[in-house]
Parts: C-alpha cells; sequence; structure tokens
C-alpha cells in the first residue's frame, strides 16, 4: 500500500533523530524534488530513517532528491543500502555515474577480492551476493531515475549475471581442484563450459530472472584411482549452482533452472559434449530447438560452447520445414495461451497474459525456427535484434517490426518497475489504486490513468480481442455438464445435450479409435478457431454434427487436422458447407477424400466462373484413357 503523503514538513513526521535532524536541516528545494518525484514519498522517508539510523552519513549536496527517489521506489534496494553501512553513499554515487559494466569488468572486480581462489564454500557465497547487491543498488538506482534505457537495465543484469556465474565457476573449480589433487587442476581433465540459455543467454534478464543454465564436459575418462571426469563435472555443476540459488544469511544472487540440460530434470547435471550431441539427435524436441535458439556460452571454456553451438547448428536450423514442426509450434502456443486459467490475472499479467511478454518471444521464435535455417541472417539470440532482422530481411513488415519492439519495450519496462519493488518474480499489474499510481511513477508517469491506457488499450488489449473467453472457457471445463450447457446455450446451440456429446466425440474420438495423443493436441490448437466458426454459421448444431462425424471417419489420419489448421480459408468453407447443404454435407461425408480438393486456392475463393470450370473439365477429360474413365470424371 502507499503510504500517506508527507506534509510540508516532512521532519515534523518522524521520530527524533538522526534523520529528522538531518531533514530540518536540508535543502528544502532538494526534499521537495525527491518527494515530489518517488514512487512511494512516504516510504522514501522511512527508508531515510532506517538508513540514518543504521549509518548516521547524511547524503551530501545534490545527492538529496535522488536518494529519495530510490528510498521511495524500491523497499529492495532500500534494505541494499542499510546493508551496506557505512559505505553506502558509494553506492549511491556509483549508480548516479553514467556507466555501465560488461562481464569483463566484473570477472575483473570479483578476481581482484579474491573469489577465483579456492575459498570456503560459506565465504565464496557470501563474496558474490554482497557483490550482486551491490551492483543491484547501482542497476536498480540507475533505472528508478530513468538514467538507463530498458535495453541497458537488461544488459547490465545480464552481464552482472554473466559475471558472477564465471566467478563461481573459477571458485568453485579452484576448491574442488585442491580436494582432488592434480590430475584435476586447470584444464587437465577437459573443458567445461556453462551454456546460458533463455533471458540469459539472450541478454535479457530482468531483476527476478531464473537464469537457465546447462553444464557441459569435454570427455569423459578417469584417473588412476578410478575417480571419472562425469563424477567431477557433476560435482562442481552443483557447487556452481549452489554458489548462485542457496538462501544464505546473505541472500542468494540468482535462482537457478536445470531443467534445460538432457533428461530434463532427471538427466545429470553436467552432459560430456559426446553425449549431449547424441542426445539432441535421437530425442531432440521443437521446444528444444526453441531453447536453443538464444543459447550461449556464459562462463568457463567457451571454445568447447562454441564448438557444441557449431554442431548443433543444424538441429535448431533446420533447413526443410515438415507438418510435424508446424504442429509443435502450434501445440506451444497453445500451452503458451492456457498457462494463464484465471482471466483477471491473464488480464493484468504482462508476462503471460495475450499480447504480452511471451507472445511477442513466441511470434519471433517460431519466425525463426520456421525461416533460420535457409536464412542464417534470423540465426539472432536476442528478440529485439531478431526482430530487425525478420523486418530487414522482409518476414515482417517494418510497421509490425516497430509495434512489436516497442510493445516489448514497454512491458519489459513495467516487468522491470514491479519487481524492483521487493525483489520478487512478479509479472501482475496491481489491482490496488494506490500501487498502480506508485506502478505509474516509476515508469515516469504522472498518473494511473496514463499506464492504465497503455496497459489496458494498448497490444495487449488488442490481442485479448482476437479469441472468445467464453469459447477458451468452454473448450477447459468441457467435462462440467452444467456449465458447458449454458455455454453453448449462450453460443447458439439449439441442442447443448448433443452438442456437448459431439465435443466430446471429437476430443476423444470413438470408442473404437481412441484419438491418439498427438491428434488431440492437433485438434486442441484448432478447436478455438473452429467453434468460434460453428458458432457464427447459420445451423451451428448441424455443423458440429457433420464434423464430428467427419473426423470419427477419417480415424487417427492427422493429416486433414493439418490441412486445416494451414488452410483456415478450407475450414470455414467446410463449416459454410456443413451448414446450408444437408445433400452436399452427405457427399462430402461419404468422401471425405475430397478435403484435399478444397486446398486449392480458387475453390476457397469459392465463386468460379463458367470458362475455368469447362477449362479443367476439358483437360482432365483429355486425361482419361477409356469412356467409362471419362464418365467416373464427369
Amino acid at each position: 500500500m502507499i503510504h500517506d503523503q508527507p506534509g510540508p514538513n516532512p521532519a515534523a513526521s518522524i521520530p527524533a533523530g538522526p534523520a529528522r535532524e538531518w531533514l530540518a536541516a536540508a535543502p528544502a528545494e532538494e526534499v521537495a524534488e525527491g518527494l515530489d518525484a518517488a514512487a512511494d514519498p512516504g516510504a522514501a522517508v522511512t527508508g531515510l530513517v532506517r538508513l540514518l539510523e543504521a549509518a548516521p552519513r547524511p547524503p551530501a549536496r545534490g545527492r538529496v532528491a535522488p536518494l529519495l527517489r530510490l528510498l521511495g521506489g524500491s523497499p529492495a534496494l532500500t534494505a541494499a543500502l542499510v546493508a551496506e553501512g557505512e559505505g553506502w553513499p558509494a553506492l549511491l554515487d556509483a549508480a548516479l555515474a553514467m556507466a555501465s559494466r560488461d562481464p569483463a569488468a566484473h570477472r575483473a572486480a570479483l578476481e581482484a577480492a579474491g573469489v577465483a581462489g579456492p575459498l570456503p564454500r560459506a565465504e565464496l557465497q557470501a563474496q558474490l551476493r554482497r557483490y550482486r547487491r551491490r551492483e543491484l543498488v547501482r542497476i536498480g538506482g540507475r533505472d528508478l531515475l530513468g538514467l538507463a534505457t530498458v535495453d541497458e537495465t537488461v544488459r547490465e543484469i545480464t552481464a552482472l549475471a554473466e559475471g558472477v556465474t564465471e566467478a563461481a565457476v573459477a571458485g568453485a573449480r579452484a576448491r574442488l581442484a585442491a580436494e582432488w589433487g592434480e590430475d584435476w587442476a586447470g584444464d587437465r581433465p577437459g573443458g567445461f563450459v556453462v551454456l546460458g540459455m533463455g533471458k540469459l543467454g539472450g541478454g535479457e534478464l530482468n531483476y527476478s530472472s531464473d537464469v537457465d543454465l546447462l553444464y557441459v564436459y569435454e570427455r569423459d575418462g578417469a584417473d588412476a584411482r578410478g575417480r571419472t571426469h562425469r563424477e567431477f563435472f557433476a560435482r562442481l555443476a552443483e557447487e556452481v549452482t549452489r554458489a548462485l540459488r542457496d538462501v544464505t544469511p546473505e541472500g542468494f544472487c540468482f535462482r537457478v533452472d536445470l531443467r534445460l540440460r538432457p533428461g530434463g530434470g532427471e538427466g545429470p547435471l553436467a552432459v560430456s559434449l559426446g553425449a549431449a550431441l547424441s542426445y539432441y539427435e535421437a530425442f531432440g524436441q521443437t521446444w528444444e530447438r526453441a531453447a536453443w535458439l538464444k543459447a550461449r556460452p556464459v562462463a568457463g571454456d567457451r571454445a568447447l560452447g562454441a564448438a557444441l553451438l557449431h554442431e548443433l547448428l543444424r538441429f535448431v536450423y533446420r533447413r526443410y520445414l515438415d507438418f510435424a514442426t508446424i504442429e509443435d509450434l502450434q501445440v506451444m502456443k497453445r500451452r503458451v495461451d492456457a498457462s494463464l486459467r484465471d482471466p483477471g490475472a491473464r488480464a493484468r499479467d504482462v508476462k503471460l497474459g495475450r499480447g504480452g511478454i511471451r507472445e511477442v518471444e513466441f511470434v519471433v521464435q517460431a519466425q525463426q525456427l520456421v525461416h533460420g535455417g535457409k536464412d542464417p541472417r534470423l540465426q539472432e539470440r536476442s528478440t529485439l535484434g531478431a526482430l530487425v532482422k525478420l523486418s530487414a530481411s522482409g518476414y515482417m513488415g517494418a510497421e509490425q517490426a516497430a509495434a512489436l519492439a516497442g510493445a516489448y519495450r514497454f512491458l519489459r519496462d513495467v516487468e522491470h518497475k514491479l519487481q524492483i519493488v521487493h525483489e520478487r518474480q512478479t509479472h501482475l499489474v496491481p489491482r490496488d489504486a494506490g500501487e498502480i499510481a506508485a506502478l505509474a511513477r516509476r515508469l515516469g508517469f504522472r498518473g494511473a490513468d496514463a499506464v492504465a491506457a497503455a496497459l489496458f488499450h494498448g497490444p495487449a488489449e488488442e490481442r485479448r480481442r482476437e479469441r472468445d473467453p467464453e469459447i477458451d472457457a468452454l473448450l477447459e471445463g468441457l467435462d462440467d455438464a452444467p456449465a458447458t450447457h449454458a455455454r453453448l446455450e449462450r453460443l447458439g446451440f439449439a441442442d447443448p445435450t448433443a452438442a456437448r456429446r459431439e465435443l466430446r466425440l471429437l476430443r476423444d474420438g470413438p470408442p473404437h479409435a481412441p484419438a491418439s495423443p498427438r491428434r488431440r493436441e492437433a485438434l486442441a490448437v484448432l478447436a478455438p478457431t473452429l467453434l468460434a466458426e460453428i458458432a457464427r454459421s447459420a445451423a451451428p448444431d448441424h455443423v458440429l454434427r457433420h464434423l464430428a462425424t467427419f473426423f470419427s471417419t477419417v480415424g487417427a489420419r492427422t493429416s486433414y487436422l493439418h490441412l486445416l489448421l494451414e488452410n483456415l480459408g478450407v475450414m470455414r468453407l467446410l463449416v459454410r458447407l456443413f451448414a446450408t447443404s444437408e445433400f452436399l454435407s452427405q457427399f462430402f461425408l461419404r468422401h471425405p477424400e475430397l478435403l484435399d480438393s478444397l486446398v486449392r486456392a480458387d475453390l476457397v475463393q469459392i465463386v468460379r466462373g463458367r470458362g475455368s470450370m469447362a477449362e479443367e473439365l476439358g483437360a482432365r477429360l483429355a486425361a482419361a484413357p477409356d469412356l467409362e474413365a471419362e464418365l467416373d470424371t464427369l
């Protein structure tokens, strides 16, 4: 909740102590400027009390307004300043300095602090956490004070994660080598690389992102005592993971997600180069190809990482596209849509909601998977960089790419301003009016109405209008008979009991030939669009009954579903046919193979001229070998 706005004399509203004394004597114009710009002026005063009680070092002239803005913008940054004690003014100065740091600068700073040596685990963890906390003040402070763009902020957070991970690898490996002996020092057992996946690989981390890591070592082997490379590097992977994600009295560095490794959560923590290549060749799936779009070495032996990426290039970017890939992409999209079932949360979620961050990323990654094998220009890790290349290469219109890039930057900025408050992994815009007002001020808006308009009447709202939530709810709750009957009636079905029976037949298949998982997934992708067309037709009950019969007739053959998935015009023509002509419907149901002929563009246009039909008929008759074949053609 937002605290009350302090009065004209904020010193009068706080207890006696260093903060009250300092505020009473501070430059009034700087105090007014800072409180006016703070997202939560009351939190700014409360934070100042905490800070000066912990370390009574009043800010220098010219630092008052930015300090109050920072304290009023983030309790998490306030806590980090308080934890720094007497050294907090240096952290504020670092935030105000117009300087960024790359991974090399972080590695150098951590090496200078002795982190690369064989420190005990607890000491390594403490050093990394203190360093990360100080850098969070610098990066988050620049963000809140408007001194960094969204692009710069994600780049800075990513560079910090990369530098800290590199230091964790160096420190953990030095300690393990000291324990295991000289044979395990340096690169004697071979290289070891940490690959950053997801937003870490793409250079797009936010304040509370998981870091998706994958550990690979060069080769299998063993020492004279029988201790294997696999054991050593699994232990190293465990130590690096603990160095980053263990919660200690100093907090944690980053949440670590290792589920993208071969075998997922059940696979070994570290895999050899050969084992990784064998896994993706034999078992790699489309979602894993999407995960590898952003992969890059972030720590350890980068040459080893580059070799792995080179070998996997043909797996990630295939030169030829098949129906299975398209179907997999559509199933992935369906899962994105289904990830939020609460309509209220869906409307407020800037990441997973419709028109949100994940949807922009999905559009880009799908284009890369489809076209990147034939056009290497699209082999780009960052979402924004890929949008530029998609536009420049003609795969996306310039206006569309610019609109997506603008929406993506804005939503990422909202995401940052939500997470910087308490450093929590949240993507939900608050409901409380006061909290929305504070969010607006963090974003640079002067009122809650402006940020609400940008969020709820921009790209997300346009996307929400594309899908009928009534249909989504119907498909998700098909087994709930009373609710389904009510929804079907609202959609215009005269016999909801029969309609529900037909929908379940479509979903599950007939008892003698139940639908395969692959067919059910494909139908789940098609169903929302198909059901919307049925509901808009002249006879929804007839159309649904005929479609259920049609799909029961073709049985397990998913090729018909693929045709409808890729040819929405054909789907609409089929719905119209089933709605308007019982004679043609029955003829079509007796000959479902005719669906192939409907894919032709000239038939989908519905109206054909006399000359066009005569020309086609003449060509077919000329090709007939005898009179019987001519009669069949007619």
